[in-house]
């Protein structure tokens, strides 16, 4: 189970963007106008009919963001400097296009976090302690920003844990970010290009990849602390659309924190803007 073809799809998106880009209103010319001109037309003269263009509802460029691809969205402290540092990590994530093969590094996506660029003092982990920073705050983005690339299936090229459970996300699936010294990468490896929409609302960070859904099976991130108390366990889970079956399991990745934690099993899967999820 898995994927159609990539040129079924292109030609697929190929043959939307060209409907949609020769849609056209006959408003000014109605049936029995038309009627008129050719019983008025001689033999063999050409007769011109009035067209009114109108703009596609769809852009082209959307046609290729079509569908979300993986949806994480956290819950965020009432931190007036803190909120501030999470709505410019999300400015400069929102709208990137990464073409195939592309890799998005989230420190050179947002830059070095200095007050100069807009950011303020909020609470951040420097070793073992909780203290104000320049900048805190924006590793809730990046960990957002991560889960919901594990839902696409992007591929992850570099990403750690923080050293200490956070509680904005469920464990061992968070991504912790340092300037000069840690980084969240992410490489698109589909055939096609993927979209990130990156907001601050509603009290939450919301991180979606758009791009076109060629996938028959959805997927769930199952995490766990099994044989150790200080490691965790993520396995990536996926279910077949039509049966809600599970098809694939297999350890996705581990997270080694400095202190033991424990959580129950559970599984964290794509978000929805529904009222029933809020």
């Amino acid at each position: 189970a898995g994927w159609s073809s990539d040129a079924e799809t292109v030609e697929t998106v190929e043959r939307q963007i060209l409907d949609i880009a020769e849609r056209f209103d006959e408003a000014e010319s109605t049936e029995d106008e038309w009627n008129k001109l050719l019983e008025a037309a001689a033999p063999g003269e050409a007769v011109r009919i009035q067209m009114e263009y109108l703009p596609p509802e769809v852009s082209v460029e959307d046609a290729w963001f079509q569908d979300v691809l993986g949806y994480c969205k956290t819950e965020y402290s009432d931190n007036e400097n803190r909120t501030k540092n999470l709505e410019l990590a999300c400015a400069k994530l929102d709208g990137i296009i990464l073409q195939p093969g592309d890799t998005l590094s989230y420190n050179e996506t947002l830059g070095k976090r200095t007050r100069e660029a807009g950011y303020l003092p909020a609470p951040a982990y420097s070793g073992t302690e909780l203290v104000d920073e320049v900048g805190g705050g924006i590793c809730q983005v990046s960990s957002t920003l991560y889960l919901s690339s594990l839902f696409a299936e992007l591929t992850i090229v570099d990403r750690r844990n923080h050293g200490f459970p956070v509680n904005y996300i469920p464990l061992g699936l968070d991504a912790t970010v340092n300037w000069g010294t840690t980084d969240l990468k992410i490489r698109n490896d589909y055939e096609l290009p993927v979209k990130i929409s990156a907001k601050v609302e509603d009290g939450y960070v919301k991180i979606k990849i758009l791009g076109v859904e060629q996938r028959d099976y959805t997927v769930k991130m199952e995490y766990r602390v099994d044989d150790h108390p200080s490691y965790a366990a993520a396995f990536r889970c996926r279910y077949d659309k039509e049966t809600g079956e599970q098809i694939y399991r297999k350890l996705d990745h581990t997270s080694t924190y400095l202190e033991d934690v424990w959580c129950w099993p559970g599984f964290a899967e794509s978000a929805t803007d529904e009222l029933a999820d809020e």
